[in-house]
């Protein structure tokens, strides 16, 4: 027995030295995987990020088109609006320049008899 106790300590070193070997390999694939995890989050995140910006670019995009195609319509109602009561208030005029003329015509007529 004790010839192999020597052997027994060198096959209990060689497995201690193993284990210690497996136990830092396990420990480095664990950080590494850790690592890759991290990153692979960190890349979905910042996708996440740069898609919100672009879906919030394409809504006030939208949101700008609406509004100004808003007031383009509203612009075109009150223009509309001007012109008609333009022509409203020249039909009058007119109308108004007509029945005085019509007036002073029968006014010099009446003078003239």
């Amino acid at each position: 027995m004790k010839g192999l106790e020597p052997e027994i300590q060198r096959i209990i070193e060689r497995n201690k030295e193993e284990l210690r070997r497996v136990e830092e390999r396990h420990q480095n694939e664990q950080r590494e995987r850790k690592e890759a995890t991290l990153v692979e989050q960190e890349r979905k995140f910042s996708e996440m990020r740069e898609k919100l910006i672009r879906d919030k670019e394409e809504a006030l995009d939208i949101e700008r088109e609406k509004t100004q195609q808003k007031l383009h319509d509203q612009y075109e109602r009150l223009e509309n609006q001007f012109n008609e009561e333009r022509l409203r208030w020249k039909d009058n005029v007119y109308g108004e320049y007509d029945r005085l003329e019509s007036m002073r015509k029968r006014e010099k007529e009446s003078l003239e008899e």
